[in-house]
């Protein structure tokens, strides 16, 4: 099932081009980077516990410390994917990351790089750092 098909019925193509045009501008924005490493991050954070919670109900013979590391690595990886779009270098990037400096984005920042000193993944240290340094910095 072809899902353009579906609201080429409903729509005309030059409509649902612009719709497109839309989604993909959006998407290539580092605001929308940074919110969706931030919401990606502390929606895993906030809903672990309950989560865990459900498998160990569901699945006792699980051992739940597997279940929880391999969802944080699933969301850290994930979460990473985003953030590593982002380059302070580039004028837009950083203007966005000194204009939408918050605390969900710090914090999330620091426990993706608590994270990955944990497991000794320098290089993803390396890249975040500076990113928090320049909110601490617009925060002060």
């Amino acid at each position: 099932m072809d899902i353009n098909k579906i609201f080429e019925l409903f729509e005309n193509n030059e409509t649902l081009n612009a719709k497109k045009q839309v989604f993909k501008d959006i998407n290539e924005h580092p605001l929308f980077w940074i919110n969706m490493f931030t919401r990606i991050i502390l929606n895993y954070t906030n809903s672990k516990s309950a989560h865990l919670t459900l498998f160990k109900t569901i699945f006792p013979d699980l051992d739940i410390n597997d279940i929880s590391n391999a969802g944080e690595y699933i969301i850290y990886t994930r979460s990473y994917v985003f953030l590593k779009r982002l380059d302070i270098k580039r004028e837009l990037d950083l203007q966005v990351i000194q204009n939408n400096t918050n605390p969900e984005f710090l914090v999330a920042l620091e426990l993706s790089l608590s994270y990955y000193e944990k497991y000794e993944e320098y290089e993803k240290c390396t890249f975040i750092l500076p990113i928090i340094n320049i909110i601490k910095d617009n925060l002060s």
